[in-house]
């Protein structure tokens, strides 16, 4: 569905500065996730976005 190989990735290793994923879903089908990560304070930002290739214009957060 994401069209790549499986990485062999330390997600654990992440986790620590993780504040939550954020998915979206398109007919109660995954199409698509980000991981919100903070530095600590006052800052938050959006890593590892992961978007399907079937998911068009519905995975969009415009719509």
């Amino acid at each position: 569905m994401f069209d790549h190989s499986i990485i062999d990735y330390e997600w654990k290793a992440q986790l620590h500065r993780s504040l939550g994923w954020v998915t979206a879903r398109c007919d109660n089908r995954l199409v698509g996730f980000v991981n919100v990560a903070g530095d600590g304070g006052v800052h938050a930002f959006i890593l590892d976005m992961i978007v399907a290739l079937t998911g068009g214009a519905a995975a969009s957060p415009r719509n």
